[in-house]
């Protein structure tokens, strides 16, 4: 009797999952191949979540998925009401060698990813390259940035401290009038510019998105 109503379980949760991501597809016109590029989980994975070809998915499979929607996990299985926040698209450039024409109004290549419509306009967003910010900000994971807000002490920023370099990503901290950029992983250094230095504050980071290893399989 117990096994029945675990497997009658499973079977209810993977129907709603299937109606709560037709819907959600539906409601933002997009393919499965879309939201393969978006939440880089294999098509075929996502053909057999939409169709309830599968059970018992893994987290690692559903969590980007949610994150791309900007809901729970809960939500996305059915487990608790699907309260949508107004959603925008932002672009998410391809290379950060692209961020200085994207902020002088130029659009490099780029995909689309939505995030909530709250978070501010005019965002952009970046795929984490190095471990400097791990294990808040592994490799892989996303960060959005707004380049119109101004920087408070202990923000996550994006910061350009040599014109002829990569913008670098850090904690920001005020030591008197001197700016210290901290990496969270202690085997990269710590960046000190006095108060004359050179720095230039590209933007803060005002969410991020986990991204896992795709291993293939739902």
């Amino acid at each position: 009797m117990y096994t029945k109503k675990l497997n009658f379980d499973i079977i209810a949760i993977m129907n709603k999952l299937s109606s709560t991501l037709k819907a959600l597809m539906a409601q933002q016109n997009i393919t499965t191949a879309k939201l393969a590029r978006a939440t880089k989980i294999l098509q075929p994975v996502l053909h057999r979540l939409v169709n309830n070809q599968t059970d018992n998915p893994r987290i690692d499979t559903l969590l980007p998925i949610a994150d791309y929607f900007g809901i729970s996990i809960n939500q996305l299985i059915g487990e608790a009401p699907l309260i949508q926040q107004p959603q925008q698209q932002i672009p998410l450039l391809d290379d950060w060698q692209n961020i200085n024409d994207y902020l002088h109004g130029k659009m490099p290549q780029h995909t689309l990813m939505m995030v909530d419509a709250n978070l501010g306009d005019h965002l952009f967003a970046l795929t984490v390259k190095n471990a400097t910010m791990a294990p808040q900000f592994n490799i892989g994971s996303i960060i959005i940035i707004d380049p119109n807000l101004t920087a408070d002490n202990s923000d996550f920023v994006l910061a350009l401290t040599d014109p002829d370099d990569l913008p670098t990503f850090r904690q920001l901290l005020f030591d008197d009038n001197n700016i210290v950029l901290k990496p969270l992983n202690n085997d990269f250094k710590t960046i000190f510019i006095e108060a004359a230095g050179n720095y230039k504050c590209l933007g803060v980071i005002v969410a991020s998105q986990t991204q896992f290893k795709n291993r293939g399989a739902a």
